[in-house]
């Protein structure tokens, strides 16, 4: 008779403890589940800044690369403008040699490499 009063009290205190441990490693598991709720939270919110930021980075240099090859444009215009006020016109052309139209053409498309050459090394250097 003792024996099976000893027997049940045990399995009692068993089923008690099992169900306390139980219940703390439900808090234990909640817990961890809050902070990685939180965590994964902070890096989302933290790769949409960064994202937001190389977005505005990255347009700020395509503004700068279209003014810079806009200036490049209007140099070689203002170049070509100023060749054809000192050429000699014939039949109400002037007449530019080839190799100043080649030349000018040459310099329009290294202005516009050296933009595309800068807007490169500012998106690789990301400054």
């Amino acid at each position: 008779m003792v024996a099976k009063i000893g027997f049940v009290l045990l399995v009692l205190i068993t089923s008690g403890i099992l169900y306390l441990l139980d219940y703390y490693l439900k808090q234990d598991q909640e817990e961890n589940s809050k902070q990685l709720h939180s965590f994964v939270q902070q890096t989302r919110n933290v790769a949409k800044a960064m994202a937001s930021a190389k977005e505005k980075f990255e347009m700020e240099l395509m503004t700068d690369l279209a003014h810079c090859q806009d200036s490049a444009v209007k140099t070689n215009t203002d170049y070509l403008g100023l060749i054809i006020k000192v050429v000699p016109i014939k039949h109400g052309q002037p007449v530019i040699p080839p190799e100043v139209l080649d030349e000018a053409a040459n310099l329009l498309l290294n202005e516009k490499a050296d933009c595309k050459r800068i807007y490169d090394s500012r998106l690789k250097e990301g400054v």
